[in-house]
């Protein structure tokens, strides 16, 4: 065997180590799940299981990394804004000012982005008779590591706009084209949270931080069937995420005789938060059709499985939620020969069941659309031959009005009648520059 071949095969290993090595460890859903990834993905309506052909395919479907002929980099900023209105059936909201701004425990999220493909054969001397590639993307949300939120239990809680858009990820997958027509890849997603906010209210006495956390590996797998340049279908396969926080209350005592000196004594030990990143298993399957040199179009339709849902206490709800499907469709028009544009949408029921106690979840059936660009120039310094591409989407996602009736609130907020109306809206929009080697 040659120096060269075993080379290749060094790398290859290498890559499936990485991937297989950091699907152990505790992982957590990310805000890509809940707006999308690459802005012309977005754009597209998230319908991009067939598709898949740029860096983003790391999170849409892994084994679309292989048509990606280039060494592909890829930065960007994505900002969203979710805003959402909680309403009590009657009484008792002076009793609830902790809930912070009435908003679900939805928070606006500014996230950098990058993405890169590797083509393996470019760090070898001998072309592999497999193209293989191998895919990363980094989300970083807010510029830091994770800020994270938590508020007890009995305050109405999103199920989608939560915490896991403030949690850092880091994507990679690999992708090979083992048949002329066929793809295959497998992938990996990892996230951390290191900082949870103490919401002024809820108990001011105490200081709050977190003590530990565990969650499942985050596994993608996909599949990727080209028989000609007009079709392609997608199938990807989403591992169920879930993670867990304990909430750790305790006194922060003072020495004023040190400088800066403080201890943290733990008092007790708490399970009543709602700072989880749980995202449920997924199955997509899509389709693209060119339809000519101008219009592409794409489609998919999804499966959650919502009805293994478990709160952020680590207690199923004790109205199992239900699952849901989601369709999606997005279409593509080439309106000059460096410019594009895009729009997208897609219709997400709520699997949010009315609990009659404790734990209160709530959740709006949603009306996603997006419209987006993309324009294709020249490196003006000239040091990049290939052209570089600038994409932009904006995203409205409305969140239908409704009415559930929960359980009686614990003591002291008796009076609050259990009558929840949720409604709102979230956008986002986000930025890149993509550029080829």
């Amino acid at each position: 065997m040659s120096l060269r071949q075993t080379g290749g095969k060094s790398v290859i290993l290498l890559a499936v180590f990485c991937i297989v090595s950091l699907a152990s460890q505790p992982a957590t859903a990310s805000v890509l799940q809940t707006f999308g990834a690459s802005p012309r993905a977005i754009a597209m309506g998230n319908a991009y299981a067939a598709l898949s052909d740029d860096w983003s395919a790391v999170f849409y479907n892994p084994a679309g990394l292989s048509q990606v002929k280039d060494l592909e980099t890829s930065a960007g900023f994505l900002y969203a804004r979710p805003s959402l209105d909680v309403s009590f059936g009657g009484g008792g909201e002076d009793e609830l000012r902790a809930f912070p701004g009435q908003v679900g425990g939805a928070k606006e999220v500014g996230a950098l982005i990058a993405g890169w493909v590797i083509p393996i054969d470019r760090f070898l001397t001998k072309e592999l008779s497999i193209p293989i590639r191998f895919g990363t993307a980094l989300v970083l949300p807010n510029f830091s590591a994770n800020t994270a939120s938590v508020a007890p239990d009995r305050f109405p809680q999103d199920v989608i706009f939560n915490d896991r858009n403030n949690y850092m990820s880091f994507h990679m997958g690999l992708s090979a084209r083992v048949l002329p027509v066929l793809y295959v890849g497998i992938g990996v997603m990892l996230a951390q949270s290191t900082m949870v906010e103490f919401y002024e209210g809820y108990n001011t006495t105490d200081a709050i931080s977190i003590e530990s956390r565990f969650g499942t590996p985050a596994i993608t797998a996909g599949i990727l069937f080209r028989p000609s340049e007009i079709f392609r279908f997608g199938l990807t396969y989403h591992q169920k995420v879930d993670e867990r926080e304990t909430l750790v209350t305790g006194r922060m005592i003072e020495y004023p005789t040190l400088t800066d000196a403080s201890f943290f004594i733990i008092d007790r030990e708490e399970r009543e938060i709602s700072a989880g990143g749980y995202w449920p298993q997924e199955i997509t399957l899509g389709g693209a059709w060119k339809i000519s040199q101008r219009w592409l179009l794409a489609a998919s339709f999804s499966w959650f499985e919502w009805s293994s849902y478990v709160s952020p206490n680590g207690l199923s709800p004790l109205n199992a939620f239900e699952d849901i499907y989601v369709p999606r469709v997005g279409v593509e028009y080439r309106l000059t020969k460096t410019f594009d544009l895009r729009a997208g949408f897609a219709w997400e029921p709520t699997p949010v069941t009315a609990q009659p106690a404790g734990y209160n979840p709530v959740g709006n059936d949603r009306l996603v659309n997006a419209v987006g660009c993309g324009w294709r120039f020249s490196d003006p310094l000239g040091l990049i031959k290939e052209p570089v591409v600038l994409d932009f989407v904006f995203q409205f996602q409305l969140m239908q009005s409704r009415t559930v009736s929960e359980g009686a609130f614990p003591p002291p907020y008796t009076g609050v009648d259990p009558a929840i109306e949720t409604k709102g809206f979230a956008i986002c929009s986000a930025i890149s520059l993509t550029t080829k080697f």
